[in-house]
């Protein structure tokens, strides 16, 4: 349900909205709990089924992107230039994180109305190591994945679900990310829960970057959760899922 922050957002289309939906609605899926919330008084079932993804299209990729393959640290950032990303909390967790690490490079990978104010910070901060490769095309983009070591997130709010942490734990990749709603809700009670830090607390996230920068091992550890737990969300199991609960609205209404 994509829509529901902005119907919320404007209370009339919200109530007219749902004077049309009560007629309509046999049911509601959403990706999360809180894309539930507008449709609670709602008569019918109502059931999360989280987004799925191609597992294999990121699990198998081997090609690396050969520019960034000299055996530096990347860090890898994936997502829309704007404010909710969060992006300029990460180039603040960088820059800590270059002046103790000589051998780190932050990749980025997205494009947007703050790029250009991004990439003015960066040099203004004197950031050597970091790399705006803008829109890269659905065919390349697992090669990023690929050769990353660390994948960050560092969306403040908005996030509803989380299919970006799902394609870098795909390709098997840890993942460190600022705690919002959505991200919190997807790694609730799951070894990856321990690499969310307070939204906005850049310092908090060069912390926890630089634990996985300083132990391979515990890369490898979560890299290899992050693979198992991805299979939970392919998309065959996701669409068995939807079938079975269009089954039950249809066994409901007849």
């Amino acid at each position: 349900i994509k829509g529901s922050r902005f119907l919320r957002t404007f209370p009339v289309l919200l109530y007219i909205f749902n004077k049309i939906m009560e007629r309509q609605i046999d049911g509601a899926i959403g990706v999360a709990p809180l894309n539930l919330e507008i449709f609670k008084d709602y008569p019918g079932p109502k059931v999360v089924i989280p987004n799925g993804i191609d597992i294999e299209r990121f699990s198998q990729s081997s090609t690396k992107v050969e520019k960034f393959n000299d055996g530096k640290l990347n860090l890898l950032f994936v997502g829309r230039l704007e404010k909710r990303k969060g992006l300029i909390y990460l180039l603040k967790s960088f820059q800590i994180l270059s002046e103790k690490y000589g051998n780190l490079r932050l990749i980025i990978v997205g494009q947007g109305k703050l790029k250009k104010n991004c990439q003015n910070w960066a040099e203004k901060n004197n950031l050597k190591e970091v790399y705006f490769e803008g829109q890269v095309t659905d065919n390349k983009l697992p090669s990023y994945f690929a050769g990353a070591d660390i994948f960050v997130s560092p969306a403040t709010f908005g996030e509803s679900f989380g299919v970006v942490l799902l394609e870098a734990m795909a390709a098997g990749l840890p993942a460190v990310a600022f705690a919002n709603d959505g991200y919190k809700n997807f790694l609730a009670g799951k070894k990856g829960q321990d690499f969310l830090v307070p939204p906005k607390d850049y310092q908090a996230l060069a912390e926890k970057i630089e634990t996985l920068i300083q132990s391979q091992s515990l890369r490898k550890e979560m890299g290899e959760w992050g693979k198992v737990e991805a299979k939970k969300y392919a998309w065959p199991k996701i669409a068995d899922q939807v079938l079975a609960f269009y089954q039950l609205c249809q066994k409901i209404k007849h």
